[in-house]
């Protein structure tokens, strides 16, 4: 650290916005497209299911009853399927780890252009700021609580 610190203003800016501000940047739009993709995965499988559950039906309504009815089978799990989707939230994870990752796409553009090691501090503010509102959402939705924001009453 003590390294780091004596370096010029620009080596400085270059580590922070590498093994920071990028690794984060490209971390939440893994995670984006992780989660548009299981979203849209869970999408598909539970709409084969349905709509195969609606074929079979007809099918069974035409031609007779089959031995054993899948039917119901199908449109528990195509129901369960859809629920551990629900339960999961990708769709809405996928939305909100694109919003932090294209804050951070702006907020590398911004550190692209500062010049003054004076607006540093700021900037990296700012990137936390992202990031650390990312995490304690996360922790809300999961109930987790975090240590810097433990109720007064508890102390």
């Amino acid at each position: 650290m003590k390294d780091l610190r004596s370096r010029t203003f620009e080596e400085r800016k270059r580590f922070y916005l590498d093994g920071r501000l990028r690794d984060q940047k490209l971390w939440y739009a893994k995670k984006a497209n992780i989660n548009t993709g299981d979203g849209n995965n869970w999408f598909w499988v539970t709409l084969v299911l349905q709509v195969s559950a609606v074929i079979i039906a007809v099918v069974q309504a035409s031609a007779g009853s089959f031995i054993i009815n899948i039917v119901p089978v199908l449109t528990t799990i195509a129901a369960a399927f859809a629920a551990w989707s629900q339960m999961k939230r990708h769709d809405e994870l996928a939305t909100t780890y694109s919003l932090a990752a294209q804050e951070l796409v702006e907020l590398e553009a911004i550190a692209g252009s500062l010049t003054q090691e004076s607006d540093f501090p700021q900037l990296v503010e700012q990137v936390e700021e992202t990031i650390s509102r990312e995490h304690s959402m996360w922790c809300a939705k999961r109930d987790v609580v975090l240590k810097n924001h433990v109720n007064q009453d508890n102390r």
